[in-house]
């Protein structure tokens, strides 16, 4: 009786294995790629595995205002911070090879010739200087001093030229470091000056005044000028296309005109909410990359299928200067806090979870149909600055209240009494020439 007393009422011991059996097996889930993309959002995706941030590169003790690539060596860039300092950074090692205090003041130009031998130096201490990349030492090749500080510089893309602007505008031989030609047309002073990456006579150039000027160096002559609403801080040309050109404008957009017509803009590019200060092109895709004081950075694609992507960090403040890598694979941005930064321009999505080719078909065939805007509504975007979204609702309350007032004008004026403006030609003051 003891014995069937015992077996009635007996537990298992704690480490007996008698006990393990009565646990509950966890069914493994079984991972299915096509439920799971079903269930997230293409935004849930994106924040996941697109991470266009690489690296930072600090030892500037003052803002970054001016970033170079050299043309023939990707891992080799130069910057130039408002201190005067120039730094060679060596990108594949993470390191900085060379620094030098180069001017006294602000270093407003820095280029490299199309050789990629020597580098170019302009400043606020009205120095003109030319530097030697294979010895790279603490004096330069050959220093000349002007009558002003010199605002802008921009090299030749084939030949040993290069011009410079400032209280005016001169084209320098290289070899003997003398000016050969000298071009005015006004008081203002030139900001931002670039050759023409295909006809290489034409020059475009900014001024302060708001203007926008074009010359030709057969002609020695200014061939065209137009005035803008607010003041351009950069340009660039297109690499692919001789007639086309892109402004960085005051008002947050980037403007695309063709040379055939200036009475209006080609393109808008609308996204940044403050000044954009620096801007550039690639040359396979032709897609735009600009950076602002918004302290962002967007990539505008020439498709309009293409998404534009904002770069932004926390510790990021306003950025002063961008360019590509030689290779193209890269975005480089110098920015107030003295970090220069390493982006990916193309953020690489993981095989698995690429979309299927019905979906594919389906989007490009929406796309195809809809008629697409420049427009860009972001602040909807979880990953934004808080600033940026506030601002952005803000200009779009503007937009309606000024679409609702000119219709309202509309209806109660009669035909012919006054007449709008259309959006192209709104960023247009005058054609003078």
């Amino acid at each position: 009786m003891e014995k069937e007393y015992k077996k009635l009422f007996s537990f298992p011991e704690k480490n007996s294995s008698k006990r393990l059996m009565f646990k509950r097996k966890k069914k493994e889930k079984k991972i299915n790629i096509d439920e799971d993309l079903k269930k997230c959002k293409p935004r849930k995706i994106q924040k996941e595995f697109s991470r266009p941030f690489v690296s930072s590169f600090s030892g500037h003790q003052d803002c970054i205002l001016k970033v170079k690539s050299h043309p023939l060596h990707p891992s080799l860039i130069f910057s130039g911070a408002s201190d005067g300092e120039i730094k060679f950074w060596l990108i594949n090692e993470k390191k900085c090879l060379k620094s030098l205090k180069a001017h006294e003041k602000f270093i407003r130009g820095l280029d490299i010739d199309h050789n990629g031998n020597f580098i170019i130096s302009c400043s606020d201490d009205c120095f003109l200087k030319l530097w030697e990349i294979s010895e790279f030492g603490k004096y330069p090749r050959i220093s000349f001093k002007g009558r002003g500080p010199i605002d802008s510089l921009s090299s030749h893309p084939r030949d040993l030229i290069f011009a410079t602007g400032g209280q005016e505008m001169l084209i320098w031989d290289q070899i003997h470091f003398k000016p050969i030609q000298r071009l005015i047309w006004g008081v203002s002073s030139i900001s931002g000056i670039k050759f023409n990456p295909i006809e290489h006579n034409i020059i475009i150039s900014t001024g302060s005044d708001r203007s926008v000027v074009l010359y030709d160096l057969r002609l020695q002559l200014p061939v065209k000028k137009f005035v803008m609403e607010m003041r351009s801080n950069d340009v660039c040309w297109n690499q692919l296309i001789s007639s086309e050109f892109t402004l960085a404008n005051e008002d947050s957009n980037l403007y695309t005109f063709d040379l055939r017509n200036l009475s209006q803009v080609k393109k808008v590019h609308q996204g940044h909410v403050l000044p954009v200060l620096s801007l550039a092109q690639d040359l396979k895709n032709q897609d735009l990359v600009s950076g602002s004081l918004d302290s962002t950075i967007r990539t505008f694609p020439k498709s309009p299928a293409q998404k534009s992507e904002v770069f932004f960090s926390q510790r990021m403040y306003r950025v002063l200067s961008i360019c590509f890598s030689t290779d193209e694979r890269h975005i480089l941005s110098g920015s107030e806090d003295g970090n220069l930064r390493l982006w990916k321009r193309i953020v690489e999505y993981p095989k698995e979870l690429n979309l299927t080719k019905t979906k594919k078909k389906n989007e490009q065939n929406n796309i195809n149909n809809k008629i697409l805007d420049f427009k860009v509504n972001n602040y909807n975007y979880p990953y934004l600055p808080r600033m940026v979204k506030q601002i952005l609702k803000l200009k779009e309350k503007i937009s309606k209240n000024s679409n609702y007032n000119n219709n309202n004008i509309k209806r109660h004026i009669g035909p012919g009494s006054f007449s709008f403006r259309p959006r192209l030609k709104k960023a247009i003051v005058e054609e003078i020439f």
